[in-house]
């Protein structure tokens, strides 16, 4: 056998080895593949996890058996949030995880989350002009807060409880006791709203800021949905409108914490 061949035969050698060496490469790495695609798929033996902060703490909203209930929250001392719901209402099902959410938040403590099925709140929410679903009553701020609303919406109306001034007197009468009241001896303001009125939200903050100011007066607020009769006998036909039975008696339209505070001042002397 000649030189040539030999160094043939070498070279061939060593690309056997060298094929060998790469084919066991690869079948290794498609074992260890193999393995990590099983481990992926096997049930864990891990302990399972603890459930979400939502599902420990959901006891916080407390589903309410009666409207009586409802009234007795939104009357108390505590910022308080009730969600009127209905069972077919596609939109209150789409809001429940957001209300759970906000239950789960350790931020929004200070606020009592309720719910109450609106078939067992029917007085409740003709009185409060409710008119559909979800509807939010609170016992500050614009006191209620109609429809879907977002995790960051909801979230800036329970921020706002902080510093939102308690409804106690400045909210909530039938129309019996705004007239009453209107008949009386007392300063009497009454502010007559409408849900649809984007000047009525915009003096709402205005309207709560001064309730606590002017402590002399007695400060209600009804909507005109409530008020048919009142709004009749007034004349009334637009929003905001503000009752008096001080000066003109009638001021129509919204007006600016100054101006307004400057009409109160006015109403407290006459």
């Amino acid at each position: 056998m000649d030189d040539s061949t030999i160094s043939s035969l070498r070279g061939g050698s060593n690309g056997n080895k060298t094929l060998l060496i790469v084919s066991s490469v690869l079948f290794l790495v498609g074992i260890i593949l193999l393995i990590v695609m099983l481990v992926k798929k096997s049930p864990s033996s891990a302990p399972a996890a603890a459930p979400p902060a939502a599902a420990q703490r959901q006891m916080r909203v407390s589903e309410l058996g009666s409207e009586q209930e409802a009234r007795a929250a939104l009357a108390g001392p505590s910022p308080t949030m009730v969600f009127l719901y209905a069972d077919w209402c596609g939109f209150c099902k789409k809001a429940n995880p957001i209300y759970d959410a906000l239950a789960a938040d350790p931020a929004y403590k200070h606020v009592k989350l309720m719910k109450l099925n609106a078939d067992k709140a029917k007085a409740l929410a003709k009185e409060k002009g409710v008119s559909g679903f979800p509807t939010f009553l609170t016992n500050w701020g614009e006191g209620k807060h109609v429809g879907y609303k977002d995790l960051p919406k909801m979230q800036a109306i329970l921020k706002s409880a902080k510093g939102g001034a308690r409804m106690g007197h400045a909210r909530g009468h039938t129309e019996a006791e705004v007239v009453a009241a209107l008949q009386g001896k007392e300063p009497v303001v009454v502010f007559l709203s409408a849900d649809s009125c984007g000047f009525c939200k915009k003096m709402s903050p205005v309207w709560e800021e001064a309730v606590p100011k002017f402590k002399h007066i007695k400060m209600m607020r009804i909507d005109g949905k409530n008020a048919r009769e009142l709004v009749k006998a007034n004349g009334v036909t637009g929003f905001p409108t503000f009752l008096s039975n001080r000066g003109e008696g009638k001021y129509v339209g919204y007006r600016p914490k100054d101006k307004f505070e400057e009409m109160l001042v006015k109403l407290g002397k006459s």
